[in-house]
């Protein structure tokens, strides 16, 4: 997730202008209208509220946004007139402030880059977060609860399902059979953290290779899922393509399993918690502002890696990812063999607050 920072409350209720990408507009809203005295929230997935808003005048809009110090606009790339908005908020910045809410990481990223600002990421709180306000003890009993329900105040609440971009009728969007990306986000919760091909995805939601390839790639531009490439020198038995994905919090990911049974009543949790560790791991260096590349390695004899992270400075480590304390993890002996110089480091119920802390 290059080019973006860590959610920062105070970094964002102190400045002028903000931008922040999200799935989670409404818990983000939420957040900060607790820190705000007076707040006006517009609305974008309201069709005829974006009507009125781009018939507006410059001085119009000015008045409208004048009542209150503070405008949130949330699914801000839906304006197509939020250049001119942003221009006015900019040009009194002293009497004004103005936060965007998108879901869209792409048209963000233009903004923060043609105005020179900060793109704020929220993928729901951390463990980081939680060990801050909880304890890490606390925090450590949740664990079960947020391998169901994720790390959000409530999904179900939050993530508004209908409000998806794919559902706009838009024609730079090209999504012809919205049902084909619904069923595109099932086929990956069911295979969450294991290899797939774009062929064995687009053969099941009905679509080719490439309209796979770019529904995957809109997923994860839109704050749902992140995908890891393969990590390949093209060895003897190595897996050279293949893509693995994970979504960026557990509630996003059974909303999508259909499933918010407890962990005693489950038979996935160690994907569970594969996904959730691995989700918590790039939110902490993210945090950090760590611009690391990350990677799986699968050999064609079943041999895996979950996660090789690739520092900035081409510093490599590799990590195995188990629920079960007691069970022994032995490296890969093939990965061992090739790549000598990267350390692996066996994850499990006794060290992961290390991991994601």
């Amino acid at each position: 997730m290059k080019g973006m920072i860590s959610f920062d409350i105070e970094g964002i209720l102190d400045a002028s202008t903000s931008l922040i990408f999200t799935p989670f507009q409404e818990e983000t809203i939420e957040l900060l209208s607790e820190r705000l005295a007076a707040v006006h929230v517009f609305d974008c997935s309201n069709h005829h509220l974006v009507l009125k808003l781009n018939q507006l005048k410059e001085e119009e809009l000015f008045f409208l946004f004048s009542q209150v110090r503070t405008s949130i606009f949330s699914y801000a790339e839906r304006l197509s007139s939020f250049p001119r908005v942003w221009k006015i908020f900019q040009d009194n910045s002293s009497k004004l402030q103005l936060i965007a809410l998108g879901q869209s990481r792409s048209f963000l990223s233009i903004q923060a880059k043609t105005a020179q600002k900060e793109l704020y990421a929220y993928f729901s709180s951390s463990f980081l977060d939680m060990v801050q306000r909880h304890g890490i003890f606390k925090a450590g009993e949740f664990v079960p609860k947020w391998l169901v329900t994720g790390m959000t105040r409530d999904v179900e609440k939050t993530y508004k399902r209908s409000n998806s971009p794919w559902l706009r009728k838009c024609k730079s969007s090209r999504i012809n059979k919205p049902q084909s990306v619904e069923k595109a986000l099932i086929f990956i919760a069911n295979r969450t953290h294991t290899t797939f091909s774009y062929r064995e995805l687009g053969f099941y939601c009905g679509i080719d290779n490439e309209t796979a390839e770019r529904y995957v790639r809109m997923l994860c531009d839109v704050g749902l899922i992140f995908c890891m490439e393969a990590y390949s020198f093209r060895k003897r038995y190595e897996y050279v393509k293949g893509v693995r994905a994970g979504f960026w919090d557990n509630g996003l990911l059974n909303v999508y399993k259909n499933n918010f049974s407890e962990i005693d009543f489950r038979t996935d949790v160690p994907d569970l918690w594969k996904n959730w560790l691995i989700a918590e791991k790039i939110k902490k260096d993210q945090r950090e502002h760590k611009n690391n590349t990350y990677f799986f390695w699968q050999s064609h004899t079943h041999q895996n890696i979950d996660l090789l992270v690739v520092s900035e400075s081409g510093e490599k480590q590799a990590f195995m990812v188990s629920w079960r304390s007691n069970r022994v993890i032995n490296p890969s002996p093939l990965f061992v063999k090739y790549y000598v110089d990267i350390p692996v480091h066996a994850i499990n119920l006794t060290n992961y607050i290390t991991f994601i802390t």
